[in-house]
């Protein structure tokens, strides 16, 4: 009995680990994203404002951490740059949810691109302006 109630524990303390460290790449990856670079390049590739672009990466976590070997698929070469670049600015991973054998482990991340309509677009640059 004591058995089952220690592997709930450590199951569910892994489970809770690993929401909590990919909640943080999403706010990681939420920061480092350039939305005028991505209306630009949605504008450009013929989007209208409220279109989404998924992008699948896929990375692998070296033993140390380090994010290495990024590759992306997505329906237009420059999402697919903009999504790699994303994910290459991830800090160092640390954590047995990331780093779990000596030789690293892959990873698939759905990115999706959201295109911003101009009213959207006006009222983030508005929030994004400093207060005297």
């Amino acid at each position: 009995m004591l058995k089952k109630i220690l592997l709930v524990c450590f199951f569910l303390y892994s489970i809770l680990g690993f929401a909590q460290n990919h909640a943080e790449i999403g706010q990681v990856l939420k920061k480092n994203q350039n939305q005028d670079t991505i209306n630009a390049i949605a504008e450009e590739a013929g989007y209208k404002p409220g279109d989404e672009i998924r992008v699948i990466t896929v990375f692998k976590v070296d033993k140390n951490g380090e994010v290495s070997d990024v590759k992306a698929s997505g329906p237009e070469k420059t999402f697919e740059e903009e999504a790699k670049r994303l994910i290459k600015s991830l800090p160092k991973l640390e954590g047995q949810n990331f780093i779990n054998n000596e030789i690293g482990q892959n990873f698939a991340l759905p990115l999706i691109f959201k295109v911003e309509s101009k009213k959207e677009q006006r009222k983030r640059l508005k929030r994004k302006r400093p207060k005297f």
